[in-house]
């Protein structure tokens, strides 16, 4: 019996019998790591900004600023659900006494203003409203602070409420080390001359490109 015998040009088991290769777990994980080093370099810089805020704080100023706002108010609205304040009860220890208050003004005649009214209603708790004065210019009353309970539910919890005389205290706008940017005359940090005739220094509110709060 005669037996044909073919011969095939590629030998069995040759590499382009096989299949190709899987190239995408590699592509994923290139892809991964990229973003994570950007994600990693966008976090270093927020956390480079300065002042006393926390890592939280910074990373959500950060992506407030890059257009992520909608969804940091969505994360924050989410955390607040989560971890709701206390209904009830009273402030641990009451009242407080601002710090650095000053028990009586010499030389100053004006009358004592009067305590604020409790916001939730109700008597007030001793000490509830009644102003301090923690700043004094040419003898009299210049910066004075109050504290009171915001609201008749969370009334374990203190807000403090502040009042300055314009007669003895003006405002100075000074920019800040990042935002709005730009030339400014002022420094946005004070010497030391300057910080011994500061009365207040407080954050100048929303930003300008805040689309709730404009300015």
């Amino acid at each position: 019996m005669m037996v044909t015998v073919l011969a095939r040009d590629d030998p069995p088991g040759d590499a382009r019998s096989q299949p190709p290769p899987r190239r995408w777990p590699r592509v994923v994980i290139l892809v991964v790591t990229v973003v994570a080093l950007a994600v990693g370099g966008c976090a270093v810089d927020a956390l480079r900004v300065p002042g006393t805020d926390g890592v939280a704080a910074k990373l959500a100023e950060w992506g407030r600023t890059h257009g992520f706002n909608s969804e940091i108010t969505w994360l924050e609205k989410q955390l607040y659900l989560r971890n709701q304040p206390a209904i009830g009860g009273q402030p641990p220890g009451g009242i407080p006494v601002a710090a650095g208050a000053v028990s009586q003004v010499t030389g100053s005649s004006a009358l004592p203003a009067a305590p604020l009214a409790p916001l939730g209603g109700g008597a007030a708790l001793p000490g509830e409203g009644s102003w301090h004065t923690v700043v004094t210019a040419h003898g009299r009353p210049a910066v004075q602070v109050a504290a009171l309970r915001p609201d008749g539910q969370h009334t374990s919890f203190v807000v403090g409420v502040l009042r300055m005389d314009p007669a003895l205290v003006r405002g100075e706008l000074r920019p800040g080390t990042t935002d709005p940017g730009g030339s400014w005359d002022a420094s946005p940090s004070l010497t030391g001359a300057e910080m011994r005739s500061v009365a207040v220094a407080f954050n100048g509110g929303f930003r300008l490109t805040d689309p709730s709060h404009p300015g």
